[in-house]
């Protein structure tokens, strides 16, 4: 199970350093082991601090790695630890980039105790990294380095444990519905502008959907099978899969209504495209003017909003009894081996706050800032905007993120629950299983799965 081996492998790789014992110089990242050996942040930040006024006016040396094989963004990364160093005079930040295998390399320089002292991490890490003590509580740092209230809700809670803060988030980017415009004037329809109810989204769908000689031509709805397509229909149901007490809730009206919805659009109405013929995605029959409206997530206006054949309106979600939408959000943190835990707290409170999100997001990085205040800016949309969709609203885009959420299934980091849920979904799509055995399922191996 990934999660049971990720458990274990942070538990050997953490061990590994207690028995070592650690200490890079100052010329490198610090690796101890886990925070017991290290001590507290604000001991070991102490210490750090003494050496440095004891010795010379040496700049505490750091680094700093992110998961990209996008050179741009690889370039972004460097232009912006380039200003943390020129702005600083005691902290010199190095940045290492890597290029694929993120979690495997990462958990490799952990057990040599080259590990950097900042990270990025996934909100999927964040569970059972925070849980085995690989990253640094920084609940110490709120109020002081860094302000929680100033990061948005749904993008902050994605990187908290048990109610503690373990990483920062720097970007995030929510789903929308996108509407070909030309498709709806041929049909004599005007584009909705509010929220369209599932009742509304159903019998829009049917009259946008087009058969000739038998062959569906055009669909009037399309979005992903997946987990991630899939819970935002739940959470606007009202439902969810996990109770507080931690208990699988897939048996219940709520999920029961999300996945009979969807059945209906495939099967009933024949306005959404079903499952099995994968030659051609959900997003690339929108692209070549074959949907009229799809569900899908911002990254999608890089290629949706440059189509020459058609232009694009980008609307709110559909609704049941709440709007809904998850929050995709990228961050960073400090690992617990730090020699320099309030300086490496400083240049994530840099990187993640207001001044390393401007520098970010005024390149044209394709997401949305955390920082409540960028939201009301261009920044908070111009990495979607391009010279052809210099004229779309974008508004709703960031208007989702006031009700965004974060998946608890991600939050655990467990893929193997999202692959369980995924094909047995696949199998109700197909008509392979009922309705009963779908939920009955889930809850089964779901429960099974979160109790190893």
């Amino acid at each position: 199970m990934r999660s049971k081996v990720l458990a274990v492998l942070l538990t050997l790789t953490l061990a590994a350093g207690t028995l070592a014992g650690c200490g890079n110089t100052a010329g490198g990242s610090g690796t101890g082991g886990t925070a017991e050996t290290a001590g507290t942040a604000e001991t070991a930040g102490q210490e750090a601090s003494d050496g440095q006024e004891q010795g010379s006016a040496e700049k505490v040396k750091l680094q700093f790695t992110y998961f990209e094989d996008n050179e741009a963004a690889i370039s972004l990364y460097e232009t912006m630890v380039n200003q943390f160093n020129e702005e600083n005079d005691h902290i010199e930040v190095e940045f290492i980039p890597i290029i694929d295998d993120y979690q495997k390399k990462l958990l490799v320089m952990v057990a040599s105790k080259t590990a950097p002292d900042v990270a990025w991490v996934g909100e999927e890490m964040i569970a059972e990294y925070a849980k085995q003590g690989a990253l640094l509580n920084l609940d110490e740092y709120d109020g002081t380095v860094f302000q929680s209230g100033d990061y948005i809700p749904s993008a902050l809670e994605g990187y908290k444990y048990d109610g503690s803060i373990y990483a920062l988030p720097f970007d995030t980017c929510t789903l929308t519905m996108f509407m070909n415009n030309s498709i709806f004037e041929a049909a004599g329809l005007e584009v909705p502008s509010e929220p369209l109810t599932w009742d509304e989204l159903r019998k829009l769908a049917k009259q946008l959907t087009v058969v000739e000689n038998g062959v569906t031509t055009q669909y009037g709805f399309a979005t992903g099978k997946s987990f991630t397509y899939m819970y935002p229909f739940i959470k606007m149901a009202g439902g969810d899969v996990i109770d507080e007490d931690g208990n699988t809730t897939f048996d219940s009206p709520e999920v029961r209504e999300a996945y009979q919805f969807l059945h209906d659009l495939i099967h009933e109405d024949g306005s959404m495209k079903g499952v099995g013929d994968e030659t051609i995605s959900f997003y690339e029959m929108y692209n070549s003017g074959k949907v009229a409206m799809m569900l899908d997530g911002a990254w999608s206006c890089s290629t949706a909003l440059v189509q020459d054949a058609f232009t694009t309106t980008l609307a709110p979600l559909p609704m049941n009894k709440v709007q809904a939408t998850p929050a995709f959000t990228g961050g960073a943190g400090i690992l617990s081996s730090t020699e320099y835990p309030d300086e490496a707290a400083e240049f994530l409170a840099w990187l993640a706050g207001e001044e390393g999100q401007t520098i970010k997001f005024s390149t044209g990085f394709a997401a949305s800032p955390t920082i409540v205040k960028l939201q009301d800016t261009e920044l908070a949309y111009k990495g979607y905007m391009t010279e052809k969709s210099k004229d779309v609203d974008f508004s709703n885009l960031v208007e989702a993120t006031n009700h965004a959420y974060v998946s608890p299934l991600k939050i655990t980091g467990n893929s193997e629950i999202l692959d369980v849920i995924n094909s047995t979904t696949e199998k109700y799509f197909l008509n392979e299983i009922t309705l009963d055995e779908l939920v009955t399922q889930l809850d089964e191996r779901v429960t099974a799965l979160l109790g190893e």
